[in-house]
């Protein structure tokens, strides 16, 4: 018997092992809910599995630490079934019928500021499983919740942004005021981050993607300055913490944040101000609700002046008030979910420069309602935000129309790509709208005066679109690529968070698998292509997750049919009989269907399996990919959940990043 089959049974025994204990625990929001909101939704034959073996739809929300929540999840199809769980998956409740008959119920106190996930399910596993049902989340008061952990701006490798800490910054489980900043970057590169201020003590912290602590520093950049110097483990996106050391005395203030990499000097912006978010966005609010805030000079910028925004669910037909109260002379607005200024007001409120507008929605989608000054010479500061709606009492607002589907984001956005980036997904009906027209769209950072080019390849007529900053259309094209592909050049006006969308010609084209490709000026196309991925029939293709970020060491992945996707071999990953490390990847697969796995990796000889549920080995492979890459190309004797293992080939460990492609 060769070594790689010896190998490869051990292997197959270890892993099995480790998948009967782990949960994966970053799947993809399938919709997002705010405290003092009902919303009615479906489990189908088309949602996702769990290990239980349970149908449920993933949904998130944001909430306070110590604020007293009830979540109920109510059907009469249906036996409900409720887990909550933390921003990271781990469970802190579950109930079945604590609701009354086959109601769910959980009544819980929150230990953080931030985001939870609930788990909406079907408590049968066989029998009557599918069917409509109706979740609401209800606290206290229902004060409007501050979006707490929403990233506060994003800064490039680099670049050097000046900010403020404030009354309004929001406050960690430290009691300390913080920003919260993220930047992309690549694995093996050092990177140094110094936030330096006159004003206040400074304190840094760097964080993965999902909110893990890599560092921290105080006084490492001389003075009261802090300095961050790490290499980092993945290609993806990490979050920084600029924060005030101190809790009381002098804890606001001015700082600047700079991120440089080996033989870099950071460049700062053309204006120092921070775009603490381009949609301005700080928080979300309800009908009937209000909520205090400060506008700074700081803030994000509309028509040149300063503004925050909040986020509120509107069904087509609802007819809502919105009041701003201060003390100095506000201005209304409020934007469409396309981005689009939909109506706006001075002084229409009761007393001296308070605005007020009156206003029905057009189309059902979450609206920005926003707060900035009358003129930019305005000083801006503390006001109060009130929504209401005619005569409706202070209780959860059920949304009008069934979500069967419902939209984590009305802007589109999927994921973030950057310059001479490629990303692979699937467009399907069930996307965000634009025009009638799903799409789906990417965070891109462009400075002001740089040129890119946006490339979208399909078998299908696609159409591409660029959103500035501010929500507006800039650019839009049909057919300028090869055939019926989409292709667009275009050179930033402004420095800021643009999005890249894709989108069908029309209505009636049938959408499907894309790849989204942006070059820099004089940048040659990037490898590799991706031309069809082949829906096959009778299967539903499920929602994809956002493409590019590398999931922790030692937790399993998962992935959709028809995405590309990155991997690493590391420290922390789960472990075979000879030491060698591996990675697991879960998808869902249909009795009958062709499925082809791509690994590849420049770093190390890749070994791929395929295992089914229980952990028996269906397939392998070492080189059928070409050169040291692996292939496996098999058809799926039933449908239901399939385990991919990435490992590296020989019992010598062997570390690096690879690729994956399940088409």
């Amino acid at each position: 018997m060769s070594h790689r089959v010896v190998g490869t049974a051990l292997r197959v025994c270890v892993v099995g092992l480790a998948l009967a204990i782990s949960v994966p625990r970053y799947a993809r929001a399938q919709g997002q809910i705010a405290i003092g909101q009902t919303m009615q939704s479906q489990l189908t034959a088309g949602s996702p599995v769990n290990s239980d073996g349970r149908r449920y739809a993933l949904w998130t929300f944001m909430g306070n630490a110590g604020q007293y929540l009830t979540i109920d999840m109510q059907s009469s199809t249906i036996d409900s079934y409720l887990i909550l769980q933390d921003q990271n998956g781990n469970e802190l409740q579950r109930n079945d019928d604590g609701g009354g008959s086959l109601n769910s119920r959980i009544q819980y106190s929150l230990p953080y500021s931030g985001m939870y996930r609930l788990m909406a399910m079907s408590y049968r596993t066989s029998g009557v499983m599918f069917g409509t049902y109706t979740l609401s989340v209800n606290g206290a008061g229902m004060v409007a919740q501050p979006m707490g952990q929403m990233a506060s701006g994003q800064i490039a490798i680099g670049q050097m942004m000046q900010s403020q800490l404030t009354a309004g910054s929001p406050v960690n489980s430290d009691s300390r005021r913080y920003a919260l900043w993220t930047f992309f970057g690549n694995a093996g590169q050092t990177v140094q981050i110094d936030m330096s201020s006159s004003e206040l003590d400074s304190y840094l912290a760097l964080q993965d993607q999902n909110g893990n602590e890599l560092q921290l520093n105080d006084d490492g950049g001389g003075s009261l300055n802090s300095r961050i110097t790490q290499t980092l483990p993945y290609t993806g996106t990490y979050r920084i913490m600029a924060m005030s050391l101190r809790t009381s005395g002098v804890i606001f203030g001015t700082y600047t944040l700079s991120v440089t990499g080996a033989g870099m000097m950071a460049q700062p912006m053309p204006q120092p101000m921070a775009m603490a978010n381009a949609s301005g966005v700080v928080g979300q609010i309800g009908l009937n609700q209000q909520l205090q805030g400060v506008l700074g000079p700081m803030d994000a910028r509309w028509d040149n002046k300063p503004f925050q925004a909040y986020q509120f669910q509107c069904n087509a037909g609802q007819t809502f008030q919105m009041d701003i109260l201060s003390s100095w002379d506000n201005y209304a607005l409020v934007f469409d979910p396309m981005g689009n200024v939909a109506a706006r007001d001075d002084d229409g409120g009761d007393s001296g420069g308070n605005a007020r507008i009156a206003h029905t929605c057009t189309m059902s989608g979450v609206y920005r309602l926003a707060v900035t000054t009358y003129t930019s010479s305005t000083t801006p500061g503390a006001y109060t935000l009130q929504v209401s709606g005619a005569g409706a009492p202070m209780m959860a607002q059920p949304m009008i129309q069934p979500m069967i589907q419902p939209m984590a984001d009305a802007s589109g956005v999927v994921g973030q790509i950057a310059a001479n980036q490629q990303a692979q997904n699937i467009l399907t009906p069930g996307a965000a709208r634009w025009d009638s027209k799903p799409f789906q769209a990417y965070q891109f950072g462009c400075a002001a005066g740089q040129t890119f080019q946006m490339d979208i390849i399909s078998t299908w007529d696609n159409y591409a679109l660029v959103f500035d900053p501010m929500g507006n259309v800039v650019a839009r094209d049909d057919d300028t690529g090869e055939g019926l592909n989409a292709r667009i050049v275009h050179t930033c006006a402004t420095t800021g968070v643009y999005r890249l969308a894709v989108t069908t010609f029309t209505s009636s084209t049938a959408p499907g698998a894309y790849t989204l490709q942006v070059n820099s000026a004089g940048t040659p196309t990037m490898m590799p292509m991706v031309t069809e991925v082949p829906q096959q029939a009778g299967v539903t293709l499920p929602q994809p997750s956002v493409t590019g970020g590398i999931v922790p060491p030692g937790q399993v992945a998962s992935i959709a049919f028809g995405q590309y996707m990155q991997g690493r071999l590391e420290q922390g990953d789960q472990t075979m009989n000879d030491g060698t490390y591996a990675d697991v990847w879960t998808f869902q697969g249909t009795g009958g269907q062709t499925v082809t796995i791509d690994v590849r990796s420049d770093e190390f000889d890749t070994y791929a399996q395929l295992l089914n549920a229980s952990g028996d080995r269906l397939a392998e492979d070492d080189d059928s990919g070409g050169s040291t890459n692996s292939r496996i190309t098999f058809t799926l004797p039933a449908s239901g959940q399939y385990q991919i293992v990435v490992n590296n080939f020989g019992d010598t460990r062997r570390s690096g990043v690879y690729s994956i492609w399940l088409h």
